[in-house]
């Protein structure tokens, strides 16, 4: 099954007239498999039988821990958006509320190395990116904050910095730079009590994204596995 710009116009993807076959997902996960040399598994949101908008495909069992691939569709506008996520977990006392898979161990979560790693990933990273998909690059972040038990949106918890052709831009803003961007990061990192949602993609129209087959899918996810196993800690 190819990907449908139906999907991404009503928001979810809909795999209920797959008849059977192999679904789009899994066929995406094969080819990545392949194409990075490691096994990965599916997550994706929300659980359940729900209809689904975001999916991620990793190495290992934990949800939120490394450094994933990650398709999903935009919840403000009408894209597909496929590249990294990263997650900031919790790390304050108050954490202890939350589930386990929420609370985050710098010695283990990716997130640790994204900021230890800001300046090669805002700079050089992007960059070669760009180059090589001839796509712009997004990276939006989604902050929540730890409230009466539960993660709330937090005031200004939405911003998408664009990387195209050398510059950085925020949007309904002048254009910035990678440092303002690393400030930025380095200042949500010290929030013991927000959780982030780190997106690093390229965004896809309906029309581009409409009868994209797997493989072409997990080509461009694949770009990104160079910055991925740096995430991990592996080059």
């Amino acid at each position: 099954m190819n990907s449908q710009k139906s999907w991404i116009l009503r928001g979810y993807f809909d795999f209920r007239d797959r008849n059977g076959v192999q679904t789009c997902t899994q066929a995406i996960r094969d080819a990545l498999s392949t194409a990075v040399g490691r096994q990965l598994s599916i997550g994706f949101f929300p659980a359940g039988p729900s209809l689904k908008h975001t999916f991620w495909w990793r190495e290992g069992d934990a949800p939120f821990v490394e450094a994933q691939f990650i398709l999903t569709i935009d919840q403000h506008c009408p894209v597909l958006s496929a590249g990294l996520s990263v997650e900031k977990g919790l790390a304050d006392p108050k954490a202890l509320s939350r589930p386990e898979s929420e609370r985050m161990d710098r010695e283990t979560w990716d997130w640790q190395r994204l900021i230890d790693n800001l300046d090669h990933v805002l700079d050089s990273a992007v960059h070669n990116l760009e180059l090589q998909l001839s796509l712009p690059l997004q990276l939006k972040t989604r902050v929540l904050g730890a409230c009466d038990r539960k993660l709330v949106l937090a005031q200004s918890g939405l911003r998408t910095f664009s990387y195209f052709e050398g510059q950085w831009f925020e949007r309904h803003n002048e254009p910035t730079g990678s440092q303002q961007i690393a400030e930025y990061l380095r200042d949500l990192d010290e929030k013991q009590d927000h959780w982030v949602d780190l997106y690093l993609v390229v965004d896809l129209d309906p029309n581009s994204a409409d009868s994209m087959t797997p493989g072409e899918v997990a080509n461009i996810l694949a770009a990104f596995d160079r910055l991925r196993k740096r995430l991990r800690g592996r080059s």
